[in-house]
């Protein structure tokens, strides 16, 4: 029992020593606990942790050797844990401990021995995967670390965990200037699997080949459709699809594309480019990527795929018929006019195989915005056979074009109907079907920078689909520009009956508008051009000023027109200008007359004086 007990105390001893030699050491004045997150990519559902939370010793690792993505946007809360061993090692947290403090977490704080306890400081990593915490040397002390947010594809937070800030090092004769610590979160990648067909085809050779799709991410505003939505990436940074093409994916000869290593969200498929002698179907696909819910395309490596926890989304081209409508050009959907100037539409409507055994009704509605007015006449329809070319004239006698709303064909809302109902056997072997037709603006009713919209619906019958109807995917708009001015003199007072004209700088001998006038308030505006660079020509001043002999220039855009004019257009008074020599050259003139007159007076008096002698 002796020995025993001298190899005790010997053994405390020489715990003692080191535990001096430890606490004998300077603290620094401040320290850092440096978060380093990395993602580790979860597929198929796997959810299992495969490495604890890495700190260790503290020390900053060789980063060039961790083959993990970093992660933005996780945020750090971390807690000051009171009446614990502050600056040795001799600490013990179990994960049980560590659990059992975690679950207090609530509304921002920790409960730690009976004390509930407020985050220290909240950090969010950067684009690096960095948080960094500053701890000055009045807060050092023992950490409670906790992921408290995380960005919508993480699968599994990290663990919570616990570190003494400072931190010595391993050799134990010194403290770290920076503790790190480097926690993994699970995120969720997935996939997807389309097909393009032709369902009137056989079975097994419906698949088409060279459709191109784009991927979109819905971002909280599903159909957008807009560039910025657009996935041309994966999780890894590879492209998807085709980089040197839009990074539009194109079907296999069997008609599939694939996509792999998405993270969580909500996707969609758009066609951006139809096989040969098909239309584009106007529809969109879509698809998820569920957290924890991991899906993904295996290579067999034999050719063939296995699709796990995906169904084959079936893009059909050919099922229903389609319509969408442009303006000016095809493709073009929005665009700006002048008042003087017809506007071109242009609907397409694409032309069912089955058009003339299968449909009883086929109509197209226009409904135009009260601002346009029809030209009489203008409506023409050409017809395409390979989807390409429109190269043939419909005869009017094949359609009719109609604007009685008491005709039973008429559709309710529509401003006119071009109806095929009676001709569809007319229509068999065709593709697609061009409807044109010209609008003016309402100059009355037309506001300036107004969107006017345009809109087409497609109505049609069959034994499938007695009511059916197709809606183009997005409606087709113009508008025209003006600008508004303020007559005034040099000292800002407003002049009426200013008269100018209205020249585009591309053409200087013809005015698109004259005898512009400003009115008693000053104002004067030009309504109803075109986007683009004008200027203004004075004809004739406002009274007692000079006319103006240089051009006013100006800018028409879609917000160019202001209710209260924003730009002055200024014109310098006459002058009052003295007779010619002034006043006093006047009186000397007088003066003059008079001497002369009494010179002839006098001469005269003397004549009639020496005769008298």
């Amino acid at each position: 029992m002796k020995r025993l007990s001298s190899l005790i105390l010997a053994v405390l001893m020489l715990l003692s020593v080191f535990a001096v030699t430890a606490s004998a050491l300077e603290l620094p004045e401040s320290t850092q606990l440096v978060v380093k997150k990395y993602q580790v990519p979860q597929m198929n559902g796997e959810t299992t942790l495969t490495s604890k939370l890495e700190y260790q010793s503290g020390e900053k690792k060789d980063e060039s050797k961790i083959n993990y993505e970093t992660l933005e946007g996780v945020e750090f809360s971390i807690f000051k844990l009171e009446g614990m061993p502050t600056y040795d090692n001799t600490y013990y947290f179990s994960e049980t401990d560590i659990r059992n403090i975690d679950e207090t977490y609530k509304n921002g704080k920790i409960t730690y021995n009976d004390k509930e306890i407020g985050y220290s400081d909240k950090q969010t990593t950067d684009k690096n995967g960095l948080a960094t915490f500053n701890v000055a040397k009045a807060d050092f002390g023992l950490y409670f670390v906790k992921e408290t947010a995380a960005p919508a594809n993480v699968t599994a937070k990290s663990q919570s965990f616990v570190v003494v800030l400072p931190r010595t090092n391993p050799n134990g004769d010194d403290y770290l200037a920076a503790t790190y610590v480097y926690p993994k979160n699970y995120t969720t990648l997935g996939g997807a699997i389309l097909q393009k067909i032709d369902s009137t085809k056989e079975a097994g050779k419906q698949g088409l080949k060279g459709a191109q799709f784009a991927i979109y991410n819905t971002n909280g505003t599903p159909d957008n459709f807009s560039d910025d939505t657009q996935v041309t990436a994966d999780f890894y940074g590879k492209a998807i699809g085709e980089a040197n093409n839009n990074n539009w994916l194109t079907t296999d000869d069997n008609g599939y594309i694939y996509v792999n290593n998405l993270i969580v969200g909500d996707y969609y498929f758009v066609e951006k480019v139809a096989p040969t002698g098909y239309i584009i179907k106007i529809d969109i696909y879509r698809f998820s990527v569920v957290s924890g819910k991991s899906t993904e395309v295996i290579d067999n490596l034999d050719g063939t795929f296995k699709h796990e926890g995906l169904s084959v989304i079936s893009a059909d081209n050919s099922s229903q018929p389609q319509i969408e409508k442009y303006v000016t050009s095809i493709g073009k959907k929005d665009d700006n006019t002048s008042f003087d100037e017809d506007v071109t539409w242009i609907v397409i409507s694409d032309v069912p195989s089955d058009m003339d055994s299968k449909y009883t009704s086929y109509k197209v509605a226009d409904i135009m915005d009260e601002e346009l007015i029809f030209v009489d006449g203008s409506v023409t329809v050409t017809t395409s056979k390979d989807g390409k070319v429109f190269d043939g004239v419909l005869d009017e006698s094949k359609y009719d074009v109609i604007f009685d709303k008491n005709n039973e064909a008429f559709v309710e809302g529509a401003s006119f109907v071009v109806d095929f109902s009676n001709n569809t056997a007319d229509l068999k072997g065709l593709k697609l079907i061009k409807i044109e037709y010209k609008t003016t603006l309402d100059q009355a009713k037309t506001v300036m920078g107004d969107a006017i919209e345009n809109d087409v619906v497609l109505k049609y019958a069959t034994a499938a689909f007695p009511n059916g109807e197709a809606v183009e995917n997005e409606e087709p708009w113009v508008y025209t520009g003006g600008f508004k001015f303020l007559k005034v003199s040099t000292d800002d007072s407003v002049l009426e009956g200013a008269v100018f004209d209205v020249y585009s700088v591309n053409d200087d001998k013809n005015p698109v508008r004259t005898g512009i006038t400003s009115d008693k308030n000053g104002i004067f505006e030009v309504k109803g051009l075109k986007d683009g660079d004008y200027y203004l020509v004075e004809t004739k001043a406002p009274e007692k000023h000079e006319l103006l002999t240089t051009k006013f220039n100006f800018t028409v855009t879609k917000t160019s027109y202001t209710d209260t004019p924003t730009v002055k257009v200024t014109n310098v008074p006459i002058p009052d200008v003295p007779l010619t020599g002034g006043i006093g050259t006047t009186l000397f003139t007088v003066a003059g007359l008079s001497l002369i007159a009494l010179a002839a007076v006098l001469f005269v008096l003397s004549r009639k004086t020496k005769k008298s002698n």
